[in-house]
């Protein structure tokens, strides 16, 4: 779970950290604010074409098949009379729906951008320090977080007790407390770590920063932009 959003690698046409950003905003922004099914399609085959451009193809294959089990649990829905009780249900999968192109995004700047070049884009943005060591820390984290989770996974099934459905539905308390817990208390100490490293590699030095990766925003970037900010202007004008 917390593997899907670590780094693994660039995409076919490099993108800017930037673009990726303002992309995210803006997928942002449209999910709250759009609530048609057929855009909401758009939305989402937006962002899922930006993950196979960024190799990302058991990734993007999980999202379509997730998006298609929630479309086709919606067309039942609309087919028979259901229950208040499923209809609250259907809400909150909608809802889900909705802001899965944000997951999806949000997923295309963690698995596509190295920290490295979030640096080098904060610096020709003039982004304070105040804000770029927290997002070099964040976009550690994640990578990390995954790499506790299998241990922990490992450990419990070098005990006898895995994270399964029938350890979950017969012992649900104590799955919890070893896999859950733990999880907790390392993150602290993670995130600690990581602010530490993050010191020690001269983030808040007083003096400016050198970089060898060069961020370049091309047309590809400036194509990608309009269209997500065409898919804004679409949705506020439909009301």
């Amino acid at each position: 779970m917390f593997n899907d959003f670590s780094f693994q690698g660039e995409g076919f046409i490099k993108i800017d950290p930037r673009t990726k950003m303002i992309i995210f905003i803006l997928c942002s922004i449209a999910a709250l604010r759009e609530s048609r099914t057929l855009f909401q399609g758009l939305l989402f085959f937006f962002t899922f074409a930006l993950l196979i451009n960024g190799k990302q193809f058991i990734f993007a294959i999980k999202m379509l098949i997730l998006y298609g089990v929630m479309i086709g649990i919606d067309l039942l829905v609309m087919m028979f009379c259901l229950p208040e009780a499923l209809m609250i249900l259907l809400m909150g999968i909608r809802v889900f729906r909705m802001f899965l192109p944000v997951m999806m995004a949000f997923a295309i700047i963690i698995k596509t951008t190295r920290v490295s070049e979030f640096l080098a884009a904060f610096d020709k943005m003039h982004v304070p320090e105040e804000i770029t060591i927290p997002f070099s820390v964040m976009f550690r984290f994640f990578p990390t977080i995954g790499e506790e989770w299998d241990n922990i996974q490992n450990a419990m099934k070098f005990r006898g007790f895995a994270l399964t459905f029938k350890n979950i539905i017969t012992r649900p308390a104590f799955v919890y407390e070893c896999s859950i817990v733990p999880l907790l208390s390392d993150t602290v100490l993670i995130a600690d770590e990581l602010s530490a490293a993050s010191l020690c590699r001269g983030l808040g030095a007083n003096t400016k920063r050198t970089s060898l990766v060069e961020v370049r925003m091309g047309v590809f970037d400036y194509m990608l932009i309009g269209f997500a900010i065409w898919l804004n202007i679409m949705s506020y004008t439909a009301y």
